[in-house]
């Protein structure tokens, strides 16, 4: 049974009890025999796969990126964290001074 709708859409169904349910326009995951309904319900047993666990290496490469050595890399990993923010706020410093003495310069 082939029905055409406004807009030029074709379906095609099995019986008339199929084109009732699509004209009173109910959801075929809501009735039970439709394969619809049971992917939804997760009642097809054919496609149940089990995935698989991945491993998890503990013991990954250290590697050294384009620009940085691995020495310099594991260097910094190393390195404490108040050591890290002083070099932070040091840079920060630097960086104020330049800033102030250009203003400096254009007035």
């Amino acid at each position: 049974m082939r029905t055409y709708l406004r807009d030029s859409r074709t379906f095609l169904f099995l019986n008339a009890k199929i084109k009732s349910l699509f004209g009173q326009r109910k959801k075929p995951a809501r009735i039970a025999w439709t394969t619809a309904y049971r992917k939804e319900h997760k009642k097809d047993q054919s496609t149940v796969v089990k995935q698989k666990k991945r491993k998890i290496n503990k013991n990954a490469s250290k590697r050294s990126y384009v620009s940085a050595s691995l020495e310099v890399l594991t260097k910094k990993r190393q390195e404490k964290p108040d050591v890290r923010a002083a070099a932070r706020a040091q840079a920060l410093r630097e960086i104020k001074e330049r800033n102030a003495k250009k203003k400096g310069g254009k007035k």
